[in-house]
This record gives C-alpha cells, structure tokens and sequence, in this order.
C-alpha cells in the first residue's frame, strides 16, 4: 500500500485512511452548538436511532390518522363524504405525528443545508423541561376532556383546520431554515459570528423574522 509524505512535518500519511476520515459521517459540528450534557447524545448511532424513533412514531401516527379518519376507506371503496377529522382517535394521532416530525425535520434540514452546525442536538429534544411539561399537559389535558366532556373535540371545521395550518407552518419553517442555510441558529446568538449574515431575500421578504423563528 502506497504512502504520501507532508512535506512540512515528514509524517507518511496513507491515501486509505485520509480519504475514509475525509469521507465519514460525523456529527461533531464545526460551529459548536452542543452541550456537554446534550440529549441525544452526539454520535451517529444516536442520530439514526433518534431518527428512526421518530420516523417509527410518525408512520404509525400517520396510519392512525389516515384510517381512523375513513381518508383509506374513502381512497379504496369511495364515500369522500363519510371521512371525518373531528374524533380523538384522529385529533391525538395527529398531535403525537406532528411532533415527531418536526424534531426530524429539524435534524434533517440542519444536516442537509447547514451541517456546520449539525449534531444531535439539532433534534431540539432538549429543549428544556418547560417544553416537555406542555406537551404533557397538551395531552393530558386533552385525554381528560375528550373521556368527560367529549362533544368538545368534535367541532366539524376545527380539526381539518387545524391539520391544514400546522402543516403549512412546518413548511414556512423548513423553506426559511433552508434559504437562511449556514446564516441559520437554533442557538440564539448575543454576538456577530464571523461569516453570518442577515438574509432578507426569498421567504423573509415577505413573511417577518419573528414569524418563522416561532413557527
């Protein structure tokens, strides 16, 4: 096996194993962004793992969604007008998938468009134990009523509505993180970071900052 020589320090390096290292998936980002005691943590198991978790939730949620509701049924026998979106069984699903995708989602747009900032922190999974107390209440809180008071989910436009905003919010958001590419943060940032600039074209000329950053 052949061998190269820096010229510089006189250390052979082997051809192999410079390109394997040059070519190998990592998730250690260039711009650091993690922290120390980051969940997931920052490998490239945890990264595939934690994306087929959510993947799984996500596929299984969407099934749900879609059969609960009659969307299959009326795709394979007819009957558009027997589908119904304003049942638990749909609305929960429904949540449930929707988070899942959006901590994918940021994973993969941020490893697709800005993997200088990539790791598994990307996720957003840590995002703080308030973020976790709400969702936990959201379906607690959801469950209670739907068992004790359930004609207060079945509203006839509410939940088609609701399906339809969320998803074009998670689109508004993934075109944004995509445009902004490098110049995008999930780490608020106090100072000009060398490189970054303020995007102002495509999306953000139209929709404001404040906007996408809370979508």
């Amino acid at each position: 096996m052949s061998t190269e020589t820096d010229n510089a320090s006189g250390v052979q390096n082997d051809p192999v194993t410079t390109d394997s290292r040059q070519g190998a998936l990592e998730t250690i980002p260039t711009a650091a962004e993690i922290h120390d005691d980051a969940f997931p943590p920052n490998t490239p198991f945890a990264a595939s793992t934690t994306s087929f978790i959510l993947g799984g939730f996500f596929s299984i949620c969407l099934w749900a969604v879609l059969y609960n509701s009659g969307f299959l049924s009326a795709v394979i026998e007819g009957g558009w007008t027997n589908i119904t979106f304003n049942q638990p069984f749909v609305q929960l699903p429904f949540f449930i998938g929707a988070w899942a995708f959006f901590h994918w989602a940021e994973f993969a747009v941020t490893a697709g468009w800005n993997r200088e900032k990539c790791s598994s922190h990307s996720f957003l999974l840590d995002n703080g134990k308030e973020y976790h107390i709400a969702h936990s209440v959201a379906i607690i809180e959801f469950v209670i009523t739907s068992y004790f008071f359930p004609g207060a989910k079945r509203w006839n436009m509410i939940t088609p509505l609701g399906i339809l905003i969320t998803i074009f919010g998670q689109v508004i958001r993934s075109i944004a993180m995509i445009h902004a590419s490098t110049n995008f943060s999930h780490m608020v940032a106090y100072q000009h970071r060398e490189g970054h600039r303020l995007v102002k074209g495509g999306i953000y000329r139209y929709v404001p900052p404040v906007v996408l950053r809370c979508s």
